[in-house]
């Protein structure tokens, strides 16, 4: 009998080599005929003869190979279930993982909006503060309620009401339009057009997503809203942005001022006499070659109406 393999035992395909050898080298009187080169069907007679002087070792030996295929086989099976167990396993935990994942990323969006209403709401508390009137200076504090005008009273609800309506559009647009992350992805694509331009003027500037974008690839820009609410938001984060009516803005400024003007689901919003006289002083008020966007909804998509 030849030497055993080289390879260690624990090698499968070593292993899978020893245990075929077993299966066609136990018989004490060869192969079988059918299978036989005719060198070993020359000594197969000789062989059959000694077979049946070592019955007993052949015995021996189909037991053995029956046993070590069944020991093979079983620990075969059991090597399958354990890799089936393993690989359920392993995608379990590469679900979990996205689950947490798409868990994290949520909680970031929510903390950026918490962090955006908070700041929203420590404007409104100031802005209570400085509009506060100042009950000292009152030189009787019987005075009759009749020495304040109807006329004052009415200014200060609209401004209280107007404040009102700002913060909670701030709200509004922080749950429907989405996060600023968000915002923003969309935005991005916008940014190559204003590359190396200068003084870019962003109409109806919400949040500041793009003028963050732009402060952030070194183009200088600043925003103007109508919102007061939106504005300090822009402010807080350091921001250049003004509450301002886009067409007086704009003519208050020398022609050829602007490197570059941005809006963003803004001219929808604006009455056909307003939106021409707005593109007639944009473009006076843009230079040479100046880029001018203008993103608004598709009238040709439903889903844009609601």
């Amino acid at each position: 009998m030849r030497d055993t393999l080289t390879a260690p035992p624990d090698d499968p395909e070593n292993v899978g080599a020893l245990i075929e050898r077993l299966n066609t080298g136990w018989r004490i009187e060869g192969p079988d005929s059918s299978q036989a080169s005719l060198k070993q069907r020359l000594v197969m007679p000789l062989r059959a003869a000694i077979s049946r002087l070592l019955r007993t070792q052949e015995t021996f030996n189909s037991l053995v190979v029956q046993y070590v295929n069944h020991q093979h086989h079983t620990i075969s099976e059991e090597h399958q279930a354990m890799m089936a167990e393993l690989h359920r396993y392993r995608e379990a935990l590469q679900a979990r993982e996205r689950r947490m994942e798409t868990a994290m990323a949520s909680l970031l969006a929510e903390n950026a909006e918490l962090k955006t209403a908070v700041g929203v709401m420590q404007n409104q508390i100031r802005s209570n503060h400085s509009n506060r009137p100042d009950r000292s200076s009152r030189s009787d504090a019987t005075e009759p309620r009749s020495s304040i005008t109807n006329e004052s009273n009415e200014s200060n609800e609209s401004t209280g009401s107007n404040d009102a309506l700002s913060t909670s559009y701030v709200g509004f647009e922080d749950q429907f339009r989405g996060s600023p992350d968000a915002v923003r992805a969309r935005l991005l694509d916008y940014i190559p057009i204003f590359e190396g331009a200068s003084d870019v003027l962003d109409v109806g500037c919400g949040r500041g997503e793009f003028l963050k974008l732009l402060a952030e690839h070194h183009v200088k820009a600043r925003g103007i809203d109508l919102n007061q609410a939106m504005v300090d938001v822009c402010r807080d984060q350091g921001l250049s942005a003004t509450v301002a009516d886009v067409l007086s803005y704009l003519r208050s400024l020398p022609d050829g001022s602007l490197g570059g003007l941005f809006a963003a689901q803004v001219v929808e919003h604006l009455q056909p006499g307003y939106l021409t006289q707005f593109l007639d002083a944009a473009f006076d008020k843009l230079r040479p070659g100046a880029a001018m966007v203008l993103e608004t909804i598709n009238p040709a998509c439903w889903f844009a109406f609601f």
